[in-house]
């Protein structure tokens, strides 16, 4: 086997090596993810039972459906627990999507594993073989060879790791982008509501405000596919555990809008802490692509010393 095609292998078995052991983070990750959803879900279903029963005590023949109904408050109040009940429904349901979704990326994540189970045997055997190539060549600087073989490899590898958090970061930033115009779009026709624009307007506003909803429950994805992919990889220290804020996000932001969502100044809210992550997503990715600009450059280094000792 050639001396080139070694390296190429070396290089996709080191990438592959690496994925492994970095799968195993991330698995390790998703697992933990899934229990607090667990006990979210738990929790969830606790509030959904009590805000439904809380309905069925004001529409049933009870002491508290007598008592409003004595002050001329019913129907105020029943509406007012409708809506808590109906709130309780939609942060249950989106719980169970986001149970689902976390099992199916721990899925995925142990098909992916299984192809770089044999990665370090392999890259061993390689490492082997080239040692031998090597000293049949009789070069004076062996393991300066070996060396930055072995270095190459490792930038290559890092490259691979570094692509694959952007690629899942560059998803996170779209995503979020999207959220943004849906609420800048509610909040300029929630001016207009607040101003008497009527009852399409308010439609227009509240279809707005359903986009971001949906939206939001995509770039939940996004985001901890990117917190995962960021695992191993050493970016400036103080914002990769500002990451962990993202888990908490979504949470902040559905019960902005799902408890009084007609309200303008929840959309505002809402709107500001989407801007919030959007910043340290982008500055995450910016210093992703400074990192991979480095990585490059290292490789670049790496390889024209290398073809000078064989030039030599």
């Amino acid at each position: 086997m050639l001396f080139k095609e070694i390296n190429e292998q070396i290089a996709e078995l080191k990438s592959g090596e690496e994925r492994y052991l970095k799968l195993n983070s991330i698995i390790e990750s998703l697992r933990n993810d899934k229990e607090k959803v667990v006990a979210k879900q738990a929790q969830l279903k606790a509030e959904l039972d009590k805000e439904s029963n809380d309905v069925e005590k004001l529409e049933g023949l009870s002491v508290t459906n007598l008592f409003y109904k004595l002050f001329g408050s019913y129907d105020v109040k029943l509406d007012q627990e409708k809506q808590e009940a109906f709130a309780a429904h939609l942060k249950y349901n989106q719980c169970l999507t986001e149970l689902q979704n976390i099992e199916s990326e721990i899925k995925d994540r142990m098909v992916e594993k299984i192809k770089y189970k044999n990665c370090s045997n392999k890259l061993q055997e390689l490492y082997n073989e080239k040692i031998e190539l090597i000293k049949g060549f009789e070069l004076n600087n062996t393991e300066d060879t070996i060396l930055l073989t072995n270095k190459i490899a490792e930038c290559k590898a890092k490259l691979k790791e570094i692509d694959e958090a952007l690629d899942a970061g560059d998803l996170a930033v779209k995503g979020i982008v999207g959220i943004i115009d849906s609420l800048k779009s509610a909040q300029g026709w929630g001016i207009w509501d607040m101003v008497g624009g009527g009852l399409i307007t308010s439609m227009i506003k509240h279809s707005h405000i359903n986009e971001a909803k949906k939206q939001s429950e995509q770039v939940q994805t996004y985001l901890r596919m990117f917190k995962n992919e960021l695992l191993d990889i050493n970016i400036d220290e103080t914002i990769n555990i500002n990451i962990e804020g993202f888990d908490v996000f979504i949470d902040y932001f559905f019960d902005g809008l799902i408890s009084d969502y007609f309200v303008q100044s929840k959309i505002n809210s809402a709107k500001k802490s989407v801007d919030n992550i959007y910043s340290k997503v982008s500055l995450l990715v910016d210093q992703l692509y400074a990192l991979k600009d480095n990585e490059e450059q290292k490789l670049s280094e790496y390889n024209t010393r290398l073809v000078s000792i064989l030039n030599n």
